[in-house]
């Protein structure tokens, strides 16, 4: 495993919209690099002290993937993360109005209950 400390950032990527079934994507980029990959890539992300690391990555199509361990400084990997959450910037309208109105009736529990009825999910 290398000392080296990386730097984390996460991008919300959003498909052409006129394109069904394309989902909105997540993309890590570790010091700026978005790791390129295709088909699944898995990583154990465990917390260390004052670490966050990932390590251990697995292609269930290919038998080694050749990426070393990263290791991120705690504060800044839990900073990006809740920068990349609380970013909506990427929404659509749809999307937004989507959200609000699934956020609103998760709340109103008295209303379900009433209906005899349950929420699966909203979306646009």
């Amino acid at each position: 495993m290398t000392d080296e400390k990386r730097c984390l950032t996460l991008r919300v990527v959003v498909p052409d919209p006129t394109q069904r079934g394309a989902d909105v994507e997540v993309r890590a980029l570790v010091d700026g690099r978005d790791e390129g990959c295709c088909g699944a890539l898995y990583v154990t992300i465990q917390r260390d002290g004052d670490y966050v690391l990932w390590d251990e990555w697995r292609n269930p199509e290919e038998d080694e993937v050749d990426l070393p361990a990263f290791r991120f400084e705690a504060q800044e990997y839990q900073g990006e993360v809740e920068r990349a959450t609380a970013d909506r910037s990427w929404e659509w309208p749809a999307r937004t109005v989507a959200r609000l109105l699934e956020q609103d009736l998760r709340e109103r529990t008295d209303w379900l209950a009433r209906w005899d009825g349950e929420l699966g999910a909203l979306s646009a």
